[in-house]
Formats: structure tokens, C-alpha cells, sequence
């Protein structure tokens, strides 16, 4: 099996988020690499929800990261932290995280325990995201699903995420459905 780039940088953030009370969620195409589905592209950053509150990120970590030498730059969605060649963009809980999310999470232990959502909600937080790269990701998720591996797909949950995350993103889905082949 291939392995992934990881970066020391990577361990320090999950170690200050973890430290913070924050429950830490690898997002991105990593975590359909670790679900073991084949998407080949080279990412050089790591994409992780985290569970703290806006207020909590923004005072105690920012603080933080940057008296470590982070550069710590906020967005819309969260913030993007930056040292060396290295980069995290830092979600703050875009989907709702709760006991069922986790039940279907894989577990990697990285300073403790760090969650890999299911492909399901890893589509939805692509969705929500909706940056070009991460609509080229979902097509090419869903085309590899359609084509391989549609046994592993959950189409009520699915349904379910899309419909809890808002109107927009279940017409995207049915829309990214259709061109992946899925009858929907």
C-alpha cells in the first residue's frame, strides 16, 4: 500500500488541538485513501475538522500555533496553518458531528486517537467545502464507487448527511450522482 506524506508539523497541530479539548477529524482526499479507496492524486496538505468553538480556535490555538512559528491565516471555513513546505487547512465542524458520525468513523492513532469519517460524510465535507479541486474529487470518488465499489457506499446515509447539510448540498450530490452513472 502506498503511504501517505506525513509530516512532523502534522503531529504538533493534532498534539495543540487535542490539548484544547478538540476531537480531530482527517478530512480531504486522505481520508478516502484510508478507506481504501483509490483516488491517486498527490496532496501535499492535510485537511482536519476539528471540534472546538470559533471562539476557543481563535484565541487559545491561533495563540498557539503562531508562538511556535505557524504562520495561522483565517478563512471563512476555518484557517490555514503553514510552516515549512507544510500545510493544514483547519475546518471547524461544518456537518453535524455527532454519536453516529463517530460510530462510522476509522480510528488512527496519531497522539491519540484521530477519526477518518466514513466515504459518506467525506463526500458531504467535499460538498460543503466545494472548492474546484474538491468537485473534481467527488466526481472522481463517485465514478470509482459506481464502477468498483458501490457495495461500500451507504446510499440512505448519504441521502441523510445531504439532507442535513442543507438544500444546496443534496442538489449537488443528486447532480454529481447522475454524472457518476448512479440511477437516482
Amino acid at each position: 500500500m502506498v503511504e501517505l506524506y506525513w509530516s512532523p508539523n502534522y503531529n504538533e497541530i493534532i498534539r495543540i488541538l487535542k490539548e484544547n479539548k478538540s476531537k480531530v477529524v482527517v478530512a480531504g482526499v486522505r481520508a478516502f485513501f484510508y478507506r481504501g479507496i483509490p483516488v491517486f492524486r498527490f496532496t501535499k496538505d492535510l485537511d482536519i475538522v476539528c471540534t472546538l468553538v470559533i471562539d476557543e480556535l481563535r484565541e487559545k490555538v491561533t495563540k498557539q500555533l503562531r508562538s511556535l512559528g505557524y504562520n495561522v491565516s483565517w478563512r471563512v471555513w476555518g484557517l490555514t496553518v503553514e510552516k515549512d513546505l507544510d500545510r493544514i487547512d483547519i475546518m471547524i465542524k461544518p456537518i453535524i458531528i455527532d454519536k453516529e458520525f463517530y460510530e462510522r468513523c476509522k480510528v488512527l492513532n496519531v497522539d491519540g486517537e484521530v477519526f477518518v469519517p466514513s466515504i459518506e460524510d467525506t463526500i458531504i465535507l467535499k460538498i460543503i467545502a466545494s472548492r474546484k479541486q474538491d468537485i473534481k474529487d467527488v466526481k472522481m470518488v463517485l465514478h470509482i464507487l459506481n464502477r468498483e465499489f458501490e457495495d461500500r457506499i451507504d446510499f440512505a446515509y448519504l441521502f441523510k448527511r445531504a439532507e442535513q447539510a442543507g438544500v444546496k448540498v443534496k442538489k449537488k450530490l443528486m447532480r454529481y450522482l447522475r454524472i457518476a452513472g448512479f440511477e437516482v
